[in-house]
């Protein structure tokens, strides 16, 4: 049989809060974690990184200038040793909101944390009207994140189901804490 006909085991949800409901101070910050700009990661690590998440599947020309576009917010996080742990990119879409993702991190606390500091760096975040995450249904903490952020004030839209034609990626759907936006509207 043809066709998108093979499903994993967790889907993605659609979330979103206004941004005069979320305070990035609700978040933890992990001291062992340090957040760094995508241009000063060796691009190679970073690649690495990514396809270890994406089941191997290589988009290096892709996530490089999503990671870079001029409407984006990006960071790295990394360990004492420099180790490329997460990263993550919230970037502005029409209608001025907001969308996270991809946000991938070894943990939730180091998801927080990049999160935390994400929004940090953007000035005046309610200039945007509402900002949007894509958790993994198979990872409860990314909700949690979300909801801690916006103290509980989250609506709930939809689940996107996955569907693949060949094979299922093994990706570490424990480590997505939100995926680039499905329709990449927000580009």
């Amino acid at each position: 049989m043809l066709g998108f006909n093979k499903y994993p085991d967790w889907q993605y949800e659609d979330m979103e809060a206004d941004t005069k409901e979320i305070n990035h101070e609700n978040l933890e910050k992990n001291r062992l974690v340090k957040t760094i700009s995508f241009e000063s990661v060796d691009f190679k690590e970073f690649v690495c990184y990514d396809s270890h998440i994406t089941g191997g599947i290589r988009r290096d020309g892709f996530i490089k200038r999503f990671m870079e576009s001029k409407d984006a917010f990006s960071k790295v996080a990394t360990d004492c040793d420099g180790k490329i742990v997460g990263y993550g990119n919230i970037r502005v879409g029409s209608n001025k909101q907001l969308a996270i993702g991809p946000l991938y991190a070894d943990s939730g606390d180091i998801a927080e944390t990049l999160l935390k500091d994400i929004l940090k760096s953007i000035n005046h975040i309610t200039q945007y009207n509402k900002i949007f995450y894509y958790p993994s249904t198979s990872n409860n903490h990314a909700k949690e994140i979300f909801f801690k952020l916006a103290s509980n004030k989250v609506r709930e839209n939809d689940k996107m189901f996955v569907q693949f034609s060949d094979t299922i990626p093994k990706i570490s759907a424990g480590k997505i804490f939100s995926i680039t936006e499905y329709g990449l509207g927000f580009c």
